[in-house]
């Protein structure tokens, strides 16, 4: 359900009539991109589910948004990321905050063991892979993430499952 409301949010961008893309592309913060995709999920819930900013969870640590179902005892965790070139989020930095942010930190309660890490694109950016310094675009680094989140289907408590989404705000989609 989460990833088909992010979908909708990523198809409006693309070819919605009236979009929030120059919104988006002038994020300066993580915490505009946050603010922004809370609301964006919020609005689309339709009652199925509540939208939470920064929820406390053990040992301090917050996922950006919290989406708790309505009608069972289920959350999922969302992490953003901010993927302009200035906020300096490397490959490995990216790698880190799904497996050791969220899949570790985030996804420790029991009514949560699934989340998401979102990062959005802003513009013209590109990535190196660490391995071979090869130049990544965008969809490359969502791609690279989204292998290392199938993979990674435990933390310290249990199963968790993970999902990747990139939300593309540039003009040239790449």
């Amino acid at each position: 359900m989460l990833l088909g409301v992010l979908s909708d949010v990523q198809d409006d961008m693309t070819s919605g009539d009236s979009s929030s893309r120059d919104l988006l592309q002038k994020a300066e913060s993580e915490a505009q991109v946050q603010e922004w995709l809370s609301e964006q999920v919020r609005l689309r819930s339709n009652g199925r589910y509540h939208v939470h900013r920064e929820t406390e969870v053990s040992g301090g640590n917050k996922p950006d948004i919290v989406v708790s179902a309505t009608a069972a005892l289920a959350e999922a965790a969302i992490e953003v990321k901010h993927g302009g070139r200035e906020k300096g989020w490397s490959v490995r930095r990216l790698e880190s905050a799904l497996t050791k942010q969220l899949a570790e930190n985030y996804l420790k309660p029991a009514s949560r063991r699934w989340g998401v890490l979102v990062v959005s694109h802003h513009g013209n950016r590109t990535w190196r892979d660490p391995d071979t310094r090869a130049v990544l675009q965008f969809r490359d680094v969502i791609d690279r993430l989204e292998r290392l989140a199938a993979k990674t289907t435990q933390n310290s408590l249990g199963p968790v499952g993970l999902q990747v989404f990139g939300i593309d705000a540039s003009l040239d989609q790449g």
